[in-house]
């Protein structure tokens, strides 16, 4: 995340990033968003994938602002979310003026602790019957 001798983070690999953002898609429209978590999502791949990293530091009003005027608390309960069901990676930071860790789950990994998964729990749900994802 951090490049060693200082300065800006480091890039990821393309191929890595572009793995974790159709993992994060995949695994975005195999859950119900409000238009809300929608915005919050598109606000984090923004942020983060658009300039080839998997992670960074950001503060919670630039995801706000960017996801079209969101207040920052609720920007936070769509985070806490989108954490949860392993969309995105969040770390999130205590205080005012400091920066939390954002980003996507790398290949295979969930989301909030970036904690493994099987490829059975990545799998997009599909409806009764062989329909499309729900």
């Amino acid at each position: 995340m951090t490049n060693p001798a200082g300065g800006a983070p480091a890039r990821d690999s393309y191929a890595a990033v572009g793995v974790a953002i159709r993992q994060a898609v995949a695994r975005a429209n195999g859950e119900r968003l409000t238009g809300g978590e929608q915005r919050v999502l598109l606000a984090v791949l923004a942020l983060v994938s658009s300039y080839s990293r998997l992670r960074d530091r950001v503060y919670v009003f630039q995801v706000a602002d960017l996801a079209g005027g969101l207040t920052e608390r609720h920007t936070r309960t769509c985070l806490e979310k989108l954490g949860r069901l392993g969309i995105i990676y969040w770390e999130p930071r205590r205080g005012h003026s400091v920066q939390s860790v954002l980003g996507l789950p790398a290949d295979g990994e969930s989301g909030s602790h970036a904690v493994p998964v099987t490829h059975a729990a990545m799998r997009v749900r599909r409806r009764p019957g062989g329909g499309q994802p729900q």
